[in-house]
């Protein structure tokens, strides 16, 4: 049985001198020489390219972060038995996964939803009403509830950023949520 080229070899290590990662332009030569071939590996083995083109970008990236690149004598070797591991694990998620069963989003005919003429109306309406109260709201309360619920930032992160306590910063949210309320109804 053919030892894993994902695991050390005997002999590297501290011990054997400082590790090197592949410099970039071994890897591109590497690239260039076996790409061709790495993607035809996987073409001939999966009925979807871009999951042959996804693989073989996987076996460089994994060259990419090795660490023992000089310790390795036979290189199309260790690509292809790289790439034969990648191939029988994605298989083998492939088949644990279901991914067979699973149904494309285009494939399923749903379309989707088309809003009525109506609907849009009073979306628009409704985004109007909220734009025109927003500016109505005093500069620094407007700036608290925009950092709240637009920016996702927290209570005491805007304390900190406009340089006022957090029960400030709860003040402002509680009276531009009351406004928004009693005008707009629950945001």
């Amino acid at each position: 049985m053919m030892a894993d080229p994902e695991q050390k070899t005997a002999g590297t290590g501290p011990a054997a001198g400082a590790a090197r990662p592949m410099a970039p332009q071994q890897l591109e030569a590497l690239a260039r020489r076996y790409r061709g071939a790495l993607v035809s590996y996987f073409s001939k083995r999966l009925s979807n390219t871009s999951d042959a083109e996804d693989l073989t970008q996987e076996v460089f990236i994994r060259m990419a972060r090795h660490q023992h690149v000089d310790d390795i004598a036979h290189i199309e070797s260790y690509l292809f038995q790289t790439a034969s591991n990648l191939l029988r694990d994605y298989l083998r998620r492939s088949v644990t996964h279901h991914v067979t069963d699973h149904v494309s989003i285009e494939d399923c005919g749903y379309d989707g939803e088309v809003p009525s003429e109506e609907r849009v109306y009073e979306g628009r309406a409704a985004l109007d009403d909220f734009m025109a109260l927003l500016d109505e709201l005093p500069p620094r309360r407007r700036e608290v509830f925009l950092m709240h619920r637009f920016m996702g930032m927290s209570y005491g992160a805007i304390a900190l950023k406009l340089g006022i306590s957090v029960s400030v910063v709860e003040k402002h949210m509680m009276k531009a949520l009351l406004q928004f309320s009693e005008r707009l109804g629950p945001l």
